[in-house]
């Protein structure tokens, strides 16, 4: 134990919850190595808090959301869940700890659980014994780290991605099938980043694999460029994203030296953005909100006040909103 009380230093804070319970999954540190891969366990009343439960939380100098063992803090969505304590594990320490244990299948389908890093790949075809596996796909990533496909992102049935498509997003049964006939009938999520089969080059998000690292990973500052570009500041649209793929893939040409992007790259890669503004979006004016691509880009998460297509979407809508981004090419 040190002889002074750390300063807590956030590294990736994940939050998910379950029945009656809320699990903050964190990989917190310090500069001492005092804390990593934490679990905090605390019991809320969800008549008080009315299911308002994704907050937020300063860990600088307080730990997340821990009160009493004896009393659930009360709160409201808009009120960050923090409470300042000496930096000492003390009477609390018991709740946290490197062995903790949950289970994640007890989660409710729709409740929010990513993995950490630390547990998750998405190199294609992986041996890895890390329990989860995720693609360079936050669409496909946000729908397992909500229940709507097996969370482990392992042995996912075209039955299973195709109920999730049509009941998350309102795919009509044309468009879910022409997109799970990419796909094996059972399949883990790391095959989609097999390279120049469904991932391509000239991502919006990420990063080219000739400059390696895991495919999950997605690079910052190709979110911010992307939200950056809204031109009422409010939402994307067909213009928007149609110039971010076009300069995506000038930046690889001119610095991927192993740049491909081919008929088959530039027709996934204008379907996916097609799919982004539109699933995404919901199917409203043929763009997405700022704030629901943050969401489903960065968090990987299905925002909470999403709201699916009124109508079905078909495939030739799909491609009809493709067209139109090819002709920003």
């Amino acid at each position: 134990m040190p002889s002074q009380e750390p300063s807590l230093l956030p590294r990736q804070e994940q939050r998910y919850v379950g029945q009656n319970v809320i699990l903050h999954r964190g990989d917190m540190a310090n500069t001492d190595g005092w804390v990593e891969d934490t679990f905090v366990e605390i019991t809320y009343d969800l008549a008080t808090t009315n299911n308002a439960l994704v907050v937020t939380s300063n860990m600088q100098n307080s730990f997340p959301c821990f009160g009493s063992t004896d009393v659930p803090i009360k709160h409201d969505a808009e009120t960050l869940c923090t409470t300042t304590m000496p930096l000492s594990f003390t009477n609390q320490r018991s709740k946290m700890g490197q062995n903790a244990q949950v289970s994640i299948d007890s989660l409710q389908v729709g409740a929010f659980y990513r993995p950490s890093s630390d547990e998750v790949t998405a190199y294609a075809d992986s041996t890895s014994p890390v329990p989860f596996r995720r693609s360079p796909c936050p669409g496909l990533n946000s729908l397992a780290n909500h229940g709507h496909i097996p969370r482990s992102g392992k042995n996912i049935t075209h039955e299973s991605l195709g109920a999730a498509l049509m009941s998350v997003f309102n795919f009509n049964s044309n468009l879910t099938q022409i997109l799970l006939n990419q796909v094996p009938a059972t399949f883990s999520l790391d095959i989609i980043s097999r390279h120049n089969v469904l991932e391509h080059d000239a991502s919006l998000v990420h990063n080219d694999e000739y400059f390696g690292g895991d495919p999950i990973n997605i690079n910052e500052t190709l979110v911010e460029d992307q939200l950056s570009r809204s031109l009422d500041g409010k939402t994307l649209g067909v213009t928007e994203v149609g110039e971010t793929r076009r300069d995506r893939l000038a930046e690889c040409r001119a610095n991927n030296p192993e740049c491909v992007f081919g008929s088959n790259q530039t027709t996934f890669s204008y379907l996916e953005a097609a799919v982004f503004i539109v699933g995404c979006g919901g199917n409203v004016n043929e763009s997405v909100t700022v704030e629901a691509a943050h969401s489903f880009v960065w968090e990987e998460r299905i925002p909470d006040n999403y709201v699916a297509s009124k109508e079905p979407v078909s495939f030739s809508y799909m491609q009809s909103v493709m067209t139109k981004l090819l002709a920003y090419a």
